[in-house]
């Protein structure tokens, strides 16, 4: 099966289930991606772990160029978390998760990346320009966050990648995903459904 995304000023992804080499087709000023590959690894977590509550409201919300900023900062140790939104998608479908960190601590940090109960996989990707193309590939590692440094999973960027939804993500839905970071473990965050 397979979902596709238009990049028109923001980008929009298309991604098919099976493994196969990105593939990047330029038509007249809209490019698509086609193919990530997917390597569906398994995070060792239970989906049990993750309710369906809330941690914070995220009614009232703005939009920005970069996404949502709604103005909750999530604590955990020396980390802040903030704008955490995803994409609309379709249950079988895949979507992308936003979000910035900051580590204000005197050490660096890796962000590992993150499960949930409403996607199959989650993974971290990155999008690259390998000359006139856009490349989307998984980042096997994790990011690391410098020292009183930051980074930004952004459209065009760093993102996490939710494969294969278990249930449909429509706008102002909110569902819970579990962040896993090297040093200071995991954290759960709410994440706010919205399309920017």
């Amino acid at each position: 099966m397979k979902t596709m995304v238009k990049l028109h000023g923001t980008i929009s992804v298309i991604l098919r289930k099976t493994l196969l080499p990105l593939v990047i087709v330029s038509l007249g000023g809209a490019i698509t991606i086609a193919g990530c590959t997917v390597s569906h690894t398994d995070s060792g977590m239970d989906a049990n772990q993750i309710g369906r509550e809330s941690a914070h409201d995220h009614a009232d919300h703005t939009m920005s160029s970069d996404g949502i900023k709604d103005g909750v900062t999530i604590s955990h140790e020396e980390l802040r978390i903030q704008n955490l939104w995803a994409r609309p998608a379709f249950k079988g479908a895949n979507s992308a998760v936003y979000l910035n960190l900051h580590n204000h601590g005197k050490n660096a940090e890796r962000f590992l990346g993150a499960t949930s109960e409403f996607a199959k996989a989650v993974e971290i990707h990155e999008i690259n320009m390998e000359g006139d193309l856009m490349i989307m590939s998984p980042v096997l590692n994790g990011i690391e966050i410098p020292a009183n440094g930051s980074i930004e999973l952004v459209s065009g960027g760093y993102h996490l990648m939710l494969i294969d939804l278990q249930s449909d993500l429509h706008e102002d839905d909110h569902f819970p995903l579990a962040l896993q970071f090297e040093q200071s473990g995991q954290v759960i965050v709410d994440v706010l459904v919205a399309q920017p």
